[in-house]
């Protein structure tokens, strides 16, 4: 197996180069990355449902969907990604304790007690500190998952902690869970730089994989696929996108209804106090997509149309999120 550090940083370009080890090629990878702030969600989720939308918007932390399975996860630089993929021989492919295995014994090396949970999570002390998927693609298995090591933890709770739910929909729901950071948990203090330098060691000393090198031409295969799917939000926010959204708020007088369909607004109803400004914005938003830039461009037009100085472009985004 070929032990792998990515060079990249991002979410989109570590998604990519998982899939394109996973598809095109047929070696046996142990991948090790990070990524700056953003949010993950499972391939059969709504990603607007299981994340604290106008939350996000405010913090600039961008949404992606991997073709994996599961529920949604936060990343940032104190979070440690880990994936594993591998040719299988049609049996057993499913097998979450056998490849979280080695990071198990990783964490036991240093004195922690951690343990395979049965929500095929790592706990260490009650506290998840790893939440792990995957996906078959023909003979081939990916795995991957997380390593909460110093992750900002007020930030994972606001990111993916609703204080209201107002979607209605038959997708995969997140199971919460009470994480934690192994940072804490460590006898000896050490960055997270030393961590994966200890890490990378242990799975090369204990023959779990060895070091290697990408093709010189693989990040151009990464960057297309970053622009083609990853980048896109066909694919990240629309993939898994009907549902019924309902919009509340009692400051301005709003009740109302939106279907979407496959990402699209197909019908609102109105039912709230502020009918004359927010009926025209509905009415706009019919056959758009229910997203950042359409709820954007249109609450701006209609603002302006109607010379209303009460509500700001950022307030009808936390609304209609």
């Amino acid at each position: 197996m070929f032990l792998i550090e990515l060079p990249y940083s991002n979410a989109c370009q570590n998604l990519a180069a998982e899939e394109i080890l996973l598809k095109e090629f047929s070696n046996n990878y142990f991948l090790i990355y990070r990524n700056s702030p953003s949010v993950v969600v499972g391939k059969h989720q709504n990603a607007l449902r299981e994340t604290n939308f106008p939350f996000l918007f405010e913090k600039n932390i961008p949404i992606f969907r991997r073709i994996s399975g599961g529920g949604t996860v936060y990343h940032d630089e104190g979070n440690i990604n880990f994936s594993i993929i591998q040719n299988s021989d049609g049996e057993n492919m499913v097998d979450f304790e056998r490849y979280t295995a080695p990071i198990i014994g990783f964490l036991k090396s240093f004195g922690l007690d951690a343990q395979f949970g049965k929500r095929h999570e790592i706990v260490i002390n009650g506290f998840k500190v790893s939440g792990n998927a995957e996906h078959i693609h023909r003979h081939r298995i990916l795995h991957h998952g997380t390593l909460l090591f110093d992750t900002d933890l007020s930030v994972l709770n606001k990111a993916l902690c609703r204080e209201i739910n107002n979607y209605s929909d038959r997708a995969v729901n997140s199971v919460p869970g009470n994480v934690g950071n192994i940072l804490p948990m460590l006898q000896k203090s050490m960055s997270i730089k030393q961590f994966i330098e200890e890490l990378l060691q242990y799975l090369t000393i204990n023959k779990f994989a060895s070091h290697h090198v990408l093709p010189t031409d693989f990040e151009t295969k990464v960057n297309h696929l970053c622009a083609q799917k990853y980048n896109s939000s066909v694919w990240n926010l629309n993939y898994h996108a009907d549902y019924t959204f309902k919009v509340i708020d009692v400051q301005y007088g709003i009740l109302m209804e939106i279907g979407i369909e496959k990402g699209i607004i197909v019908k609102t109803k109105n039912n709230g106090m502020n009918k004359f400004f927010f009926a025209d914005l509905s009415s706009k938003l019919i056959g758009k997509a229910h997203n950042l830039q359409s709820i954007e461009e249109f609450g701006t037009s209609t603002i302006e149309k109607h010379s209303n100085q009460q509500i700001t472009v950022n307030k009808i985004v936390k609304i209609f999120f």
